[in-house]
């Protein structure tokens, strides 16, 4: 089991499942991924079978033909303290280490109610501290947040035109393909270079897979995603298919506001297809939660469903976006909103943005300050 394991791991690196991350990350984060497939469908994933080796050896190998065998009977078979223990010991350890994992909380049903809210109060002002501190000592940061709980809730949104997203496109180009998918424009067991569609979108979200964003991105059309893109969103293009090639020689792009727009698109249609299957990819990320989810991995009932994205070139790019979701003892959501970090490290950086610390400090003020 152990080697056959190391050889998915190797084969996940060697066909540039790395995205942004460590190749420890992607050793562990691989096979998660892969389980992690079976939910939830939209349609029912073929029966996961393991076959159990025999326990009992065939007879005619438990001893040789009497005519052959010269030795006393004693002598002819191992004693039965030396047999190898039986297979089946294996398969039921790593059976029970799968069913271990904990299930991901249902999807929030969002109450079209029209309830005006305003920022919390200071919250404004600390933000714009904040920012002012990290842009004169670090580069530069756009912050965006919105309440979800109420439809008239409050919005901040810092823009300053169009951003180059890095990986946080992926979550624009998981919209257009569920949406695909739940108009029956293509099967979620579509076959992508030995792959379904279903875990090559994981892959994409989960573990930030570069060459599962390339598989997608030509399953459906580079120009058809961005085409739709651009009906939908304001400053969102993608122009990169991810192997190498910049159409027409411009850079993927999005904005503070069109993220911010995602996010809510996402939770308030998470209670029904296909913004329900987009939203237990994003809860199942196990990729980069040293950001937005840091901050506030410290207080109970609290999930994320986030995706970050970074880059280093003449400016390192730090990003990360998500829903900060609280359910209370009775299953009802206490607390919701979406935050949007956009991070770019001074000129000539060579390592991850040093905003990150101020983002986790940032994501764990802005809760405190909420709840």
């Amino acid at each position: 089991m152990r080697k056959i394991i190391t050889i998915v791991l190797l084969a996940a690196i060697i066909t540039g499942c790395a995205g942004e991350m460590p190749v420890a990350e992607v050793l562990k984060l691989e096979v998660l991924s892969d389980l992690a497939e079976v939910a939830p469908p939209l349609a029912t994933p073929p029966p996961t079978t393991i076959t159990k080796p025999a326990t009992t050896p065939p007879p005619e190998t438990t001893a040789p033909p009497p005519e052959t065998t010269a030795p006393p009977p004693e002598t002819t078979a191992p004693p039965p303290e030396t047999t190898a223990p039986p297979p089946e010991t294996i398969i039921i350890t790593t059976t029970a280490t799968i069913k271990t994992t904990p299930p991901l909380p249902p999807p929030p049903v969002f109450i079209s109610a029209s309830t005006p809210t305003s920022m919390p109060e200071g919250g404004i002002d600390y933000i714009e501290s904040a920012k002012k501190l990290i842009n004169s000592n670090h580069g530069t940061i756009h912050i965006g947040m919105a309440d979800l709980k109420n439809r008239d809730g409050y919005r901040y949104i810092d823009e300053s035109g169009k951003i180059h997203p890095a990986s946080i496109i992926k979550c624009f180009i998981l919209e257009y393909a569920y949406l695909s998918i739940h108009a029956g424009n293509v099967g979620l067991n579509d076959d992508l270079g030995g792959k379904t569609l279903r875990n090559r979108l994981n892959l994409m979200i989960q573990i930030s897979c570069n060459d599962s964003t390339a598989y997608v991105i030509s399953h459906f059309g580079r120009a058809n995603i961005d085409k739709w893109l651009v009906e939908n969103y304001k400053h969102t293009r993608l122009y990169s298919n991810f192997r190498g090639t910049n159409f027409e020689d411009k850079e993927n792009s999005s904005s503070v506001e069109d993220t911010i727009d995602f996010l809510e698109r996402l939770y308030r249609n998470a209670h029904e297809e296909p913004y329900k299957s987009m939203w237990y990819t994003m809860l199942g990320t196990t990729f980069s939660r040293a950001k937005i989810p840091a901050g506030v991995s410290g207080f109970p009932n609290v999930r994320v469903a986030n995706k970050s994205g970074s880059f280093n070139s003449t400016l390192t790019a730090d990003h990360d976006m998500g829903i900060v979701i609280r359910w209370g003892s009775d299953g009802k959501v206490e607390i919701a909103y979406a935050l949007v970090f956009y991070s770019f490290s001074k000129e000539n950086a060579t390592t991850f943005s040093a905003a990150r610390p101020a983002i986790v400090s940032m994501s764990k003020y802005i809760f405190e300050l909420i709840s």
